[in-house]
This record gives structure tokens, sequence and C-alpha cells, in this order.
């Protein structure tokens, strides 16, 4: 038996920098993964917690990210591991 995963992306899974609201002391933040390059610079992150979580959940299931963005908007966004097969 499969199981299905949703998620929203912006604000649930990946944030912009100001979205991360990092008021703790630098030595402190979690560590970051870029995951959207817009214009050549970086625009979202994921905490490499939730990548190395998002690898697990997307080997052992099927994941479908949700959002409003655009297609242009959503192709930007680089998560780790395959591609998912539905958005």
């Amino acid at each position: 038996m499969s199981v299905l995963v949703a998620s929203d992306l912006d604000r649930t899974l990946i944030y912009s920098a100001a979205a991360l609201g990092l008021d703790m002391p630098d030595a402190e933040a979690p560590r970051l993964l870029c995951v959207e390059v817009y214009q050549g610079r970086p625009l979202s992150y994921l905490t490499e917690t939730a990548a190395g979580l998002l690898a697990e959940l997307v080997r052992t299931s099927v994941f479908v990210p949700t959002t409003t963005r655009t297609v242009e908007q959503y192709r930007r966004i680089r998560l780790p591991g395959p591609a998912p097969r539905f958005a």
C-alpha cells in the first residue's frame, strides 16, 4: 500500500530569508539549504533537518507538493531527492 503525503510549500516547508524569522544568536540558527534561486540570488530555503526528513519521506511515500505559485515559480524550486511525479 502506498502512502500519499501532500504539503504546502511556502511558509510550511520552504521559507524566504524574511519569513525564517531567525531571531536567535547566529551560533544557534539552523543550517539552511537554498532550494530556490531567482535572478541569480538565493530566494527560498529549507532547514537541513527538514531536507533530510523530506528525502526520507520522498523515498517511502508519494510526495505531492501543493502551492498557489505559478508553474514558472514552482519550477524554480529544487527540493532534495527526485522531482515529485505530481504537484
